[in-house]
Protein backbone atom coordinates (compact mmCIF):
# COMPACT_ATOMS: atom_id res chain seq x y z
CA UNK A 1 0.00 0.00 0.00
CA UNK A 2 3.12 2.60 0.63
CA UNK A 3 4.52 1.48 -2.67
CA UNK A 4 1.22 2.38 -4.22
CA UNK A 5 0.39 5.79 -2.22
CA UNK A 6 4.09 7.29 -3.19
CA UNK A 7 2.82 6.33 -7.24
CA UNK A 8 -0.22 7.83 -6.82
CA UNK A 9 0.97 11.22 -5.12
CA UNK A 10 3.65 11.17 -7.75
CA UNK A 11 1.41 11.63 -10.87
CA UNK A 12 -1.26 13.60 -9.06
CA UNK A 13 0.89 16.19 -6.98
CA UNK A 14 -0.17 18.93 -10.02
CA UNK A 15 -4.00 18.40 -9.41
CA UNK A 16 -5.22 20.52 -6.82
CA UNK A 17 -7.90 22.93 -5.98
CA UNK A 18 -5.28 25.70 -4.89
CA UNK A 19 -4.23 26.03 -9.27
CA UNK A 20 -6.88 27.88 -9.65
CA UNK A 21 -6.07 30.58 -6.82
CA UNK A 22 -4.38 33.15 -5.48
CA UNK A 23 -1.02 31.14 -4.42
CA UNK A 24 2.01 33.09 -3.80
CA UNK A 25 -0.82 36.37 -3.46
CA UNK A 26 -0.95 36.65 -0.04
CA UNK A 27 -0.79 39.84 2.32
CA UNK A 28 -1.24 40.56 6.06
CA UNK A 29 -4.79 40.11 7.43
CA UNK A 30 -5.40 43.54 9.48
CA UNK A 31 -6.96 47.03 9.44
CA UNK A 32 -7.49 46.58 4.93
CA UNK A 33 -9.86 43.70 5.67
CA UNK A 34 -13.14 43.90 4.62
CA UNK A 35 -16.02 44.24 6.89
CA UNK A 36 -18.10 40.93 8.07
CA UNK A 37 -20.16 38.92 5.52
CA UNK A 38 -23.17 37.24 7.16
CA UNK A 39 -25.11 34.05 5.39
CA UNK A 40 -28.53 36.40 5.30
CA UNK A 41 -26.21 38.07 2.63
CA UNK A 42 -26.04 34.83 0.68
CA UNK A 43 -29.65 34.41 -0.36
CA UNK A 44 -30.70 35.83 -4.07
CA UNK A 45 -27.21 35.89 -5.22
CA UNK A 46 -26.25 34.07 -8.64
CA UNK A 47 -23.23 31.19 -8.40
CA UNK A 48 -20.50 33.07 -9.01
CA UNK A 49 -21.38 35.80 -6.56
CA UNK A 50 -22.41 33.21 -3.99
CA UNK A 51 -19.01 31.66 -4.31
CA UNK A 52 -17.01 35.22 -4.24
CA UNK A 53 -19.13 36.28 -1.05
CA UNK A 54 -18.32 32.95 0.56
CA UNK A 55 -15.23 33.29 0.27
CA UNK A 56 -15.10 36.94 1.34
CA UNK A 57 -16.75 35.42 4.23
CA UNK A 58 -13.53 33.58 5.11
CA UNK A 59 -11.25 35.95 4.48
CA UNK A 60 -13.01 37.92 7.45
CA UNK A 61 -13.01 35.14 10.04
CA UNK A 62 -11.24 35.43 13.27
CA UNK A 63 -11.46 31.82 13.74
CA UNK A 64 -11.63 28.45 11.31
CA UNK A 65 -11.84 25.18 12.02
CA UNK A 66 -11.80 21.43 10.31
CA UNK A 67 -11.22 18.13 10.50
CA UNK A 68 -10.51 18.33 6.80
CA UNK A 69 -9.21 14.89 4.42
CA UNK A 70 -8.83 14.46 0.66
CA UNK A 71 -9.60 11.39 -0.70
CA UNK A 72 -8.93 9.51 -3.85
CA UNK A 73 -10.90 6.76 -5.27
CA UNK A 74 -10.38 4.45 -8.08
CA UNK A 75 -11.15 1.36 -9.26
CA UNK A 76 -9.30 -1.88 -8.85
CA UNK A 77 -9.64 -5.55 -8.76
CA UNK A 78 -13.50 -4.71 -9.55
CA UNK A 79 -13.70 -2.97 -6.01
CA UNK A 80 -13.48 0.60 -5.19
CA UNK A 81 -10.32 1.62 -3.79
CA UNK A 82 -9.87 5.12 -1.54
CA UNK A 83 -6.76 6.37 0.14
CA UNK A 84 -7.33 9.41 2.38
CA UNK A 85 -4.94 11.91 3.78
CA UNK A 86 -5.35 15.18 6.63
CA UNK A 87 -5.74 18.19 5.05
CA UNK A 88 -7.08 20.28 7.88
CA UNK A 89 -7.08 23.55 9.33
CA UNK A 90 -7.60 25.41 12.40
CA UNK A 91 -7.22 29.19 12.88
CA UNK A 92 -8.22 31.54 15.97
CA UNK A 93 -6.57 35.04 15.62
CA UNK A 94 -2.71 34.19 16.32
CA UNK A 95 -3.13 30.55 16.99
CA UNK A 96 -3.16 28.05 14.24
CA UNK A 97 -2.28 24.62 13.05
CA UNK A 98 -2.48 22.75 10.08
CA UNK A 99 -2.11 19.05 8.49
CA UNK A 100 -1.32 18.70 5.55
CA UNK A 101 -0.51 14.93 4.22
CA UNK A 102 3.15 14.65 5.98
CA UNK A 103 3.84 18.36 7.50
CA UNK A 104 2.53 19.97 10.43
CA UNK A 105 2.58 23.55 11.91
CA UNK A 106 1.62 25.34 15.08
CA UNK A 107 1.76 29.17 15.71
CA UNK A 108 0.51 30.02 18.63
CA UNK A 109 2.18 33.34 21.21
CA UNK A 110 5.33 32.16 21.88
CA UNK A 111 6.47 30.54 18.37
CA UNK A 112 6.04 28.76 15.23
CA UNK A 113 6.86 25.06 14.82
CA UNK A 114 7.10 23.06 11.87
CA UNK A 115 8.06 19.51 11.53
CA UNK A 116 7.10 16.88 9.25
CA UNK A 117 5.85 13.33 10.30
CA UNK A 118 6.93 10.80 8.11
CA UNK A 119 8.99 7.27 9.08
CA UNK A 120 10.33 6.56 6.42
CA UNK A 121 12.29 9.68 6.17
CA UNK A 122 12.81 9.26 10.24
CA UNK A 123 10.44 12.36 10.24
CA UNK A 124 12.67 14.16 7.93
CA UNK A 125 15.48 13.65 10.26
CA UNK A 126 13.93 14.45 12.79
CA UNK A 127 14.18 18.34 11.87
CA UNK A 128 11.60 20.86 13.15
CA UNK A 129 11.43 24.61 12.18
CA UNK A 130 11.39 27.19 14.84
CA UNK A 131 10.56 31.26 14.35
CA UNK A 132 8.62 33.83 15.80
CA UNK A 133 5.37 34.26 17.06
CA UNK A 134 3.26 35.91 14.53
CA UNK A 135 2.67 39.07 15.69
CA UNK A 136 -1.11 39.67 15.06
CA UNK A 137 -3.05 37.43 12.69
CA UNK A 138 -1.12 35.07 10.98
CA UNK A 139 1.02 36.18 7.26
CA UNK A 140 0.95 33.41 5.33
CA UNK A 141 3.22 34.35 3.09
CA UNK A 142 5.81 34.14 6.08
CA UNK A 143 5.10 30.64 6.42
CA UNK A 144 5.30 29.83 3.36
CA UNK A 145 9.22 31.22 2.39
CA UNK A 146 10.46 27.54 3.44
CA UNK A 147 11.05 25.58 -0.04
CA UNK A 148 11.04 22.36 1.78
CA UNK A 149 7.88 23.73 3.46
CA UNK A 150 6.16 24.63 0.07
CA UNK A 151 7.14 21.45 -1.17
CA UNK A 152 5.95 19.38 1.85
CA UNK A 153 2.92 21.63 1.83
CA UNK A 154 1.45 20.26 -1.77
CA UNK A 155 2.56 16.89 -1.76
CA UNK A 156 0.09 14.94 -2.00
CA UNK A 157 -3.03 14.05 -3.91
CA UNK A 158 -5.15 17.39 -3.81
CA UNK A 159 -2.42 20.09 -3.50
CA UNK A 160 -2.21 22.56 -0.52
CA UNK A 161 -5.29 22.60 1.54
CA UNK A 162 -7.90 25.00 -0.27
CA UNK A 163 -8.99 26.53 2.91
CA UNK A 164 -5.67 28.33 3.28
CA UNK A 165 -6.40 30.11 0.01
CA UNK A 166 -9.93 31.00 1.25
CA UNK A 167 -8.32 32.38 4.51
CA UNK A 168 -4.96 33.89 3.32
CA UNK A 169 -5.43 34.96 -0.39
CA UNK A 170 -5.97 38.84 -1.11
CA UNK A 171 -8.05 37.34 -3.83
CA UNK A 172 -8.96 34.07 -3.42
CA UNK A 173 -9.15 31.55 -6.06
CA UNK A 174 -8.73 34.59 -8.62
CA UNK A 175 -7.85 32.16 -11.47
CA UNK A 176 -11.53 30.76 -11.25
CA UNK A 177 -13.05 33.84 -11.61
CA UNK A 178 -12.03 33.97 -15.15
CA UNK A 179 -14.73 35.46 -17.87
CA UNK A 180 -14.57 31.96 -19.64
CA UNK A 181 -15.59 29.92 -16.98
CA UNK A 182 -19.21 28.89 -15.98
CA UNK A 183 -20.75 29.17 -12.91
CA UNK A 184 -24.06 26.88 -12.37
CA UNK A 185 -26.32 25.97 -9.49
CA UNK A 186 -26.84 22.07 -8.88
CA UNK A 187 -28.52 19.79 -6.87
CA UNK A 188 -29.16 19.90 -2.66
CA UNK A 189 -27.76 17.17 -0.30
CA UNK A 190 -27.39 16.54 3.12
CA UNK A 191 -23.69 16.83 4.88
CA UNK A 192 -23.54 16.61 8.65
CA UNK A 193 -27.36 16.71 8.40
CA UNK A 194 -26.83 20.16 7.12
CA UNK A 195 -28.67 20.64 3.88
CA UNK A 196 -25.71 22.00 1.14
CA UNK A 197 -26.26 23.58 -2.64
CA UNK A 198 -23.89 22.59 -4.66
CA UNK A 199 -21.91 25.24 -6.98
CA UNK A 200 -20.45 23.58 -10.34
CA UNK A 201 -17.66 25.40 -11.97
CA UNK A 202 -16.49 24.39 -15.45
CA UNK A 203 -13.06 25.85 -16.30
CA UNK A 204 -12.48 24.81 -20.27
CA UNK A 205 -12.46 20.60 -19.55
CA UNK A 206 -12.64 20.64 -15.39
CA UNK A 207 -15.27 20.30 -13.15
CA UNK A 208 -15.11 21.88 -9.94
CA UNK A 209 -18.40 21.53 -7.41
CA UNK A 210 -18.49 23.03 -4.12
CA UNK A 211 -21.16 21.85 -1.74
CA UNK A 212 -21.99 25.04 0.82
CA UNK A 213 -24.46 25.45 3.91
CA UNK A 214 -25.57 28.51 3.24
CA UNK A 215 -26.71 28.86 6.72
CA UNK A 216 -23.62 28.96 7.94
CA UNK A 217 -21.91 30.21 5.08
CA UNK A 218 -19.22 27.28 4.99
CA UNK A 219 -18.25 24.91 2.62
CA UNK A 220 -18.43 21.63 3.53
CA UNK A 221 -17.51 19.49 0.52
CA UNK A 222 -15.30 19.80 -2.62
CA UNK A 223 -15.60 17.86 -5.60
CA UNK A 224 -12.05 18.19 -8.08
CA UNK A 225 -11.68 17.51 -11.92
CA UNK A 226 -11.08 13.91 -12.25
CA UNK A 227 -7.98 12.68 -13.37
CA UNK A 228 -6.86 9.84 -15.36
CA UNK A 229 -3.51 7.87 -14.39
CA UNK A 230 -3.02 3.89 -13.38
CA UNK A 231 -3.65 3.39 -10.16
CA UNK A 232 -0.25 1.41 -10.60
CA UNK A 233 2.51 1.48 -12.66
CA UNK A 234 1.76 -1.89 -14.76
CA UNK A 235 -1.79 -1.00 -14.72
CA UNK A 236 -3.94 0.64 -17.49
CA UNK A 237 -5.20 4.23 -17.44
CA UNK A 238 -8.71 5.07 -15.78
CA UNK A 239 -10.68 7.78 -14.26
CA UNK A 240 -9.73 8.62 -10.46
CA UNK A 241 -11.98 11.21 -8.62
CA UNK A 242 -10.04 13.61 -5.82
CA UNK A 243 -12.55 14.88 -2.80
CA UNK A 244 -11.49 17.23 -0.51
CA UNK A 245 -14.28 16.47 2.88
CA UNK A 246 -14.11 19.40 5.33
CA UNK A 247 -15.86 17.44 8.11
CA UNK A 248 -16.81 19.23 11.42
CA UNK A 249 -15.76 22.90 9.40
CA UNK A 250 -17.10 25.81 11.34
CA UNK A 251 -16.05 29.45 12.42
CA UNK A 252 -16.92 29.40 15.95
CA UNK A 253 -14.02 29.58 17.84
CA UNK A 254 -12.84 26.29 19.90
CA UNK A 255 -13.17 25.96 23.39
CA UNK A 256 -10.24 24.37 24.13
CA UNK A 257 -6.51 24.04 22.59
CA UNK A 258 -6.46 21.68 19.68
CA UNK A 259 -4.84 18.36 19.59
CA UNK A 260 -1.79 18.29 17.79
CA UNK A 261 0.94 15.46 16.65
CA UNK A 262 3.52 15.11 18.90
CA UNK A 263 6.68 16.65 17.82
CA UNK A 264 9.38 13.90 16.41
CA UNK A 265 11.49 12.03 19.26
CA UNK A 266 15.05 14.04 19.81
CA UNK A 267 13.17 16.47 17.71
CA UNK A 268 16.70 18.90 16.05
CA UNK A 269 15.62 22.16 16.16
CA UNK A 270 16.98 24.22 12.48
CA UNK A 271 15.60 27.49 11.56
CA UNK A 272 14.83 26.26 8.16
CA UNK A 273 14.73 22.87 7.00
CA UNK A 274 17.55 21.13 5.01
CA UNK A 275 17.03 19.29 2.37
CA UNK A 276 18.06 15.24 2.67
CA UNK A 277 20.88 13.86 0.70
CA UNK A 278 19.80 11.59 -2.29
CA UNK A 279 19.53 8.07 -1.41
CA UNK A 280 22.59 6.09 -1.60
CA UNK A 281 23.08 4.14 -5.59
CA UNK A 282 23.26 0.48 -5.63
CA UNK A 283 26.15 -0.83 -3.64
CA UNK A 284 26.76 -3.10 -7.04
CA UNK A 285 27.49 0.14 -9.01
CA UNK A 286 31.03 0.52 -9.95
CA UNK A 287 32.37 -2.56 -9.15
CA UNK A 288 33.75 -5.13 -11.69
CA UNK A 289 31.65 -7.83 -12.95
CA UNK A 290 33.31 -11.45 -12.18
CA UNK A 291 35.16 -12.91 -15.52
CA UNK A 292 33.36 -16.32 -15.45
CA UNK A 293 29.92 -14.11 -15.44
CA UNK A 294 31.79 -12.36 -18.40
CA UNK A 295 32.12 -16.12 -19.81
CA UNK A 296 28.85 -17.26 -19.49
CA UNK A 297 27.47 -13.99 -21.22
CA UNK A 298 29.42 -14.30 -24.18
CA UNK A 299 28.68 -18.31 -24.16
CA UNK A 300 24.77 -17.17 -23.84
CA UNK A 301 24.87 -14.86 -26.79
CA UNK A 302 27.08 -17.42 -28.94
CA UNK A 303 24.38 -20.12 -28.48
CA UNK A 304 21.47 -17.70 -29.38
CA UNK A 305 23.18 -16.40 -32.71
CA UNK A 306 23.70 -20.17 -33.48
CA UNK A 307 19.95 -20.51 -33.16
CA UNK A 308 19.37 -17.72 -35.80
CA UNK A 309 21.93 -19.58 -38.04
CA UNK A 310 20.06 -22.40 -38.23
Amino acid sequence: MAKRQFWLVKILVATTVASLGGCGDHSPQGSGRSEAVTPASFRGLDAESLLVTIFQRYRTAESYSDSGRVGLAYELDGQTERQWAPLSVRLDRRNFYVEAYSLRCHCDSRQTLAWINDDSTDDFDRQVTVGPAPASRIEWEKLTLDPVFQQQLAAGLGGPPPQLDWLFAVQPMKRLFDEQHTFEFGSQRTLENRVCHSVIVRADARRYTFWIDLDAGIVREVELPSVIAPPEPHLPPQEMTLTVQLTAATFQPEISSPTIDPLPMRPKYVASFVPLPPDEPDRSLGLNVDRELHRSIDDARGRAAASLIV
